[in-house]
Formats: C-alpha cells, sequence, structure tokens
C-alpha cells in the first residue's frame, strides 16, 4: 500500500474535510440569518432585550462562575475557596 500524499491517514484526512465544510456551512447559514434579520424593517421580536435576555445572561455568568470554581467542574456542596465576588453568596455555611 502506498503512503498518503498529504501525510496523514485519509480517514483523518476526511474527517477534518468534514468538519471544516460543516463548520463554512453552518456559518454560512448563520451569516445569512444575521443579515436578513439585520436588514429586514418589520421582523418581528418576540420579547426585549431587558429583562429577559439580560437576566439569562447573568444566570449564566453565575453558573459558569461557580463551576469554573472547582478543578474538576464538578458542582460541590461548599466552595472552600471563592474566586469571585459572588463566593459568599454561594457558600453553604
Amino acid at each position: 500500500m502506498e503512503p498518503s500524499p498529504y501525510g496523514m491517514q485519509s480517514k483523518k484526512l476526511t474527517m477534518w474535510l468534514f468538519i471544516a465544510s460543516d463548520a463554512i456551512t453552518f456559518g454560512a447559514i448563520l451569516f445569512a440569518y444575521s443579515y436578513l434579520r439585520v436588514g429586514s424593517a418589520n421582523w418581528s421580536r418576540p420579547f426585549q432585550f431587558f429583562p429577559s435576555i439580560a437576566n439569562a445572561m447573568v444566570m449564566t455568568a453565575v453558573l459558569l462562575t461557580y463551576m469554573l470554581m472547582q478543578p474538576d467542574g464538578s458542582l460541590p456542596l461548599r466552595i472552600s475557596t471563592p474566586m469571585s465576588s459572588l463566593g459568599p453568596l454561594l457558600c453553604r455555611t
């Protein structure tokens, strides 16, 4: 069997080409959707930014901060070394 001319196995190259084409396709779809949404004057808005989206952003930041405080990513019952200003609010005593 002759070696691959690209320096890697053909299965690996095929997988990388699939991932790249999938990312490009998905990015093009998101770009087209954003372009149409921003360009359209009568696109409906289901809800306002504040308070629903802002509230979700704050809750997501709190949850990610809480999870990233642990080195293994587990959700502990008690946080021994708070790494943010939200630490005292999350600690159980």
